[in-house]
């Protein structure tokens, strides 16, 4: 086969892997400062990629939030600054995710506090006893597994 079209399939795939990874992790700067002050009103979080293969569900208790330049272009993140309160004992697929997901403590060496930047389509916030994607509750696009769920 050509190597300029194993090269172009290789850059296609590529950018496909990319742009499901890292759905809302930039954003502009009215959207990032809209979502860091409702964040850093939260209590607790939860991060969980429901588009990976499986992953590691981890719960967070919030200390704050902020919208910070990426220094690429005109993009935002938010970083959050929060301690580890809890994790899956092993990684989830999306489907275990709300059927009794083990958690374990995270011990007290481990319950650092720590700057996390966000990708609001992995990030889930509580409403009314339910867990929803962060993407989604802000009104912004982006394609993930699981919308909601209760733990």
């Amino acid at each position: 086969m050509n190597p300029r079209i194993l090269i172009g399939l290789f850059l296609g795939i590529s950018a496909i892997h990319i742009c499901h990874s890292d759905q809302l992790a930039y954003l502009d700067k009215p959207e990032a400062i809209r979502v860091a002050e409702d964040l850093k009103k939260r209590e607790i979080m939860i991060t969980y990629c429901s588009n990976c293969e499986s992953d590691t569900l981890e719960l967070w208790l919030v200390s704050h939030a902020e919208a910070h330049y990426t220094g690429h272009g005109s993009f935002f993140e938010v970083l959050l600054t929060a301690r580890p309160l809890l994790r899956s004992h092993e990684a989830l697929s999306a489907t275990r995710v709300g059927n009794g997901a083990d958690l374990t403590y995270a011990g007290s060496t481990d319950r650092k506090l720590r700057s996390i930047p966000l990708d609001l389509a992995y990030t889930y916030v509580l409403v009314d006893d339910e867990w929803v994607c962060a993407g989604k509750y802000f009104g912004l696009p982006c394609e993930v597994s699981l919308e909601r769920f209760q733990l």
